[in-house]
């Protein structure tokens, strides 16, 4: 019912190059303003990559305009970005420091072997050191004794490191920049949409099913959008 009549009418979400995100909203003429006059200005990427400690992606503060979810029309809105959020230094490793706490939370190995400490038996001297002609012996305990314990045997290990919690978000931070930089964010107006259907939903998201999407929504997410998604 709907991908026939709505074909035609999502073509243009294919040409869009603006995908951005937003703090501070605007507004301008739709049909006589040109998107050109807010692309990106973007950092040499060599330069990215050789000082990145330092390199912001973004030369100029951002402009993102906004668009309708449905149709992909520009609405008139366009978004001014904070620097503090979405322009700050590609930190690969503040990024894999998080990456890798989140990986390791809550990790943990419960394996125990039993020591030397665990097993039964006596601590008393097996036999006399000397005259007996055989190896001197301690106690029956000992790990290369049949029943000994095992000598540096597996224990519970806890894998968890604390991280920061600013260098956290400062993480979130840098992966919003990298997004934006490498044009993988876009601004929509609202999720609202008009029918409750799958159909209707994969129509509109069909020129971006190259990528995963993710729709960041309110807490109070449209009832259509939910049901069709």
């Amino acid at each position: 019912m709907f991908s026939k009549s709505l074909a035609s009418h999502f073509t243009s979400l294919q040409s869009l190059s603006m995908r951005r995100a937003s703090t501070f909203i605007s507004q301008a003429n739709p049909t006589s303003y040109d998107l050109a006059k807010i692309a990106l200005q973007r950092s040499d990427e060599q330069l990215l990559i050789d000082h990145p400690w330092t390199t912001r992606p973004f030369t100029h503060q951002s402009q993102l305009p906004v668009f309708d979810f449905s149709s992909g029309a520009f609405t008139g809105q366009i978004a001014q970005l904070d620097d503090k959020i979405y322009n700050m230094p590609l930190r690969r490793d503040i990024v894999h420091l998080v990456h890798m706490y989140f990986q390791n939370l809550h990790k943990q190995t419960y394996k125990r072997a039993l020591t030397r400490g665990d097993v039964s038996g006596s601590n008393a001297k097996m036999r006399p050191q000397k005259k007996s002609g055989r190896a001197r012996q301690g106690d029956k305990r000992a790990p290369h004794l049949w029943k000994g314990g095992k000598a540096h045997g597996a224990k519970p290990v806890d894998y968890t490191y604390p991280v920061n919690e600013k260098v956290r978000l400062l993480a979130l931070k840098t992966l919003l920049s990298a997004r934006l930089y490498e044009d993988k964010l876009i601004l929509i107006d609202t999720e609202a949409i008009e029918y409750g259907k799958t159909k209707f939903l994969n129509e509109i998201v069909a020129p971006f099913k190259q990528d995963k999407l993710l729709v960041l929504t309110p807490f109070s997410v449209d009832r259509n959008f939910e049901i069709a998604a």
